[in-house]
């Protein structure tokens, strides 16, 4: 119950902050007259929209507005704001989820043999791989995949979203980053259960080398590896717009960043907004993993 409560105190924060975005902006009435409007006329504005109310009034009713799923229409395309981010916005799950479940199954594998075989050759070339991919910048690698793979071997598209295989190069490069994260995680979390004592008793009482990697350790190593996705997750939510512009992908993150570089605050607003929700959720069922995987997490978190 805390958990919920606290979340939707932080929702009620996001909200508050998504608000003040229009003004940040400069003067919302401005921004909704023409270029050459006159005084008189970006002040008839003000009125009409209630600018020149409190600004307490403005964001309540502005909240409850938003409550009923209402944020206003896109200055741009003259469409409702929200309807606009749910459009775009199953593409960017897509991806980053596409991305995030190679990226785990990549760095867990890699990890759990790196810390079995600690000391070895392998280990060490995924220390120094590990550090490798997550120095290449995202843009750097898409356009050099691009070049490689679409207008050299012309086997994948290059750009936009008509089937599958246009998924392939925007996961992978998302994917890359992530792989180094979750490899050097789950080796660290690794070497710490193996040199535990009950992975002690469980050797001494003659268990496998699988047994005692796969059936003791790698469970007991989980929380970590948990915390790791939630961290990329909530960050990939927002923070995917680097790939999506190199691969023209039409996610959320690509509209964003049209709705900034044209001022289209209810749009800006909108996506902030559905972000910033995603990512308490996200957290909120974490928590909640934390507490089914670990019941001594219960009442501590």
């Amino acid at each position: 119950m805390n958990r919920l409560i606290f979340s939707i105190l932080v929702m009620l924060g996001v909200s508050a902050i998504t608000f003040l975005l229009m003004f940040l902006a400069g003067d919302p009435a401005a921004l909704l007259a023409s270029e050459d409007a006159t005084a008189a006329e970006i002040e008839q504005i003000r009125q009409a929209h209630g600018f020149d109310r409190p600004i307490v009034v403005q964001y309540l009713d502005w909240l409850w507005h938003a409550v009923r799923g209402d944020l206003g229409v896109s200055y741009q395309s003259q469409r409702p704001a929200l309807e606009l981010i749910f459009h775009a916005l199953p593409n960017t799950l897509l991806l980053i989820f596409s991305a995030l479940a190679l990226s785990a199954s990549i760095g867990v594998i890699v990890g759990v043999l790196a810390a079995t075989f600690r000391g070895s050759r392998f280990d060490r070339s995924v220390i120094m791989g590990s550090v490798f991919v997550q120095s290449l910048p995202s843009f750097w690698l898409g356009i050099v995949m691009i070049l490689i793979f679409s207008a050299t071997l012309r086997l994948l598209p290059t750009s936009g979203f008509r089937g599958p295989i246009y998924l392939i190069l925007p996961a992978v490069t998302l994917a890359t980053f992530q792989v180094g994260t979750f490899a050097r995680i789950v080796r660290s979390s690794m070497l710490e259960v193996l040199d535990s004592d009950f992975v002690r008793t469980a050797r001494a009482k003659g268990a496998s080398a699988a047994s005692v990697v796969f059936g003791h350790a790698l469970p007991n190593a989980a929380l970590p590896i948990i915390t790791v996705i939630g961290l990329e997750l909530g960050g990939l939510y927002g923070g995917a717009v680097v790939t999506e512009t190199v691969f023209g992908w039409p996610g959320v993150n690509t509209l964003a960043l049209s709705a900034i570089t044209s001022r289209d605050m209810p749009v800006i607003q909108a996506f902030v907004l559905v972000v910033g929700i995603l990512v308490v959720i996200t957290n909120l069922l974490i928590d909640m993993l934390y507490a089914v995987l670990d019941p001594r997490t219960r009442g501590v978190r």
